[in-house]
């Protein structure tokens, strides 16, 4: 038998060292069953283009997944890996939403405004099921390191590029069809459902105050026409806390 070469010695070590140990998921593998068994057909069912949301059988497969990568002993424990991928896959969702809330605003004010409400009620729905799902990400890793919990990033998320990007539009749509004297019920309910998820939002991201006095400086001025009638009770907390803020402002309160 011919003797090995230095070189093929050097190759065939590289194969042991390299080879995963037998029980340890890959971080590839792991992270291409957790996308395909939960973010995507979440993503899709939120969108309205799959099935019904997660049963409870593929819930738990889907968070086995996620903390059988997280409690791998080193160098395979694969959290900040995970944590990243979830901030990328919460990233892609909201610029999917924020290009149909761009198709939307070449239609008319009424279908962007529609859509500003669609995208919120749709993003609290999708990042409530995100969190749940990489909820062990939340046990040990991001409170032990410089990172955002997971819904935080994600409403940080939706707030800076979402809300804070078209907020002043939404005002503008707003006061615009307020202002003419002819608006139809269709116009008149868009504007009460897009400042209800605009409020909402707001508090929600933790959006500057300079950015929320708009909206209270737009919210008096229709008051008095009764346009914000039959808000919807869900955001009623929401707009209660804004007001507050101004009254009782939260940095008084924490001291």
């Amino acid at each position: 038998a011919h003797k090995p070469t230095r070189r093929q010695v050097m190759e065939a070590n590289a194969t042991v060292t390299n080879a995963t140990p037998m029980g340890i998921l890959p971080l590839h593998e792991g992270w291409n069953r957790i996308y395909k068994l939960g973010v995507l057909p979440l993503q899709q069912s939120v969108e309205g283009r799959g099935s019904e949301l997660w049963g409870a059988n593929k819930f738990i497969m889907v968070y086995d997944l996620v903390f059988k990568m997280c409690i791998q002993r080193d160098p395979y424990n694969y959290s900040e890996q995970i944590y990243n991928n979830y901030c990328q896959a919460v990233a892609a969702y909201i610029v999917m939403g924020e290009e149909r809330l761009r198709q939307c605003g070449t239609k008319s004010s009424t279908d962007f405004l529609e859509e500003f409400y669609l995208r919120w009620s749709r993003f609290l729905t999708y990042i409530n099921r995100m969190t749940k799902v990489f909820g062990y990400l939340d046990r040990f890793y991001t409170p032990n390191s410089m990172v955002r919990s997971t819904y935080s990033e994600g409403t940080f998320q939706f707030g800076s590029r979402v809300v804070q990007k078209h907020l002043q539009r939404v005002l503008h749509l707003a006061s615009d069809i307020h202002s003419r004297r002819t608006s139809s019920k269709a116009e008149i309910n868009s504007i009460r459902f897009a400042l209800a998820a605009l409020i909402d939002a707001c508090s929600v991201c933790q959006i500057q105050s300079s950015l929320r006095l708009k909206i209270l400086s737009c919210l008096r001025s229709m008051w008095s026409k009764k346009i914000l009638q039959q808000f919807s009770p869900f955001f009623e907390d929401s707009l209660i806390k804004m007001i507050a803020d101004y009254i009782y402002p939260t940095c008084f309160l924490n001291k």
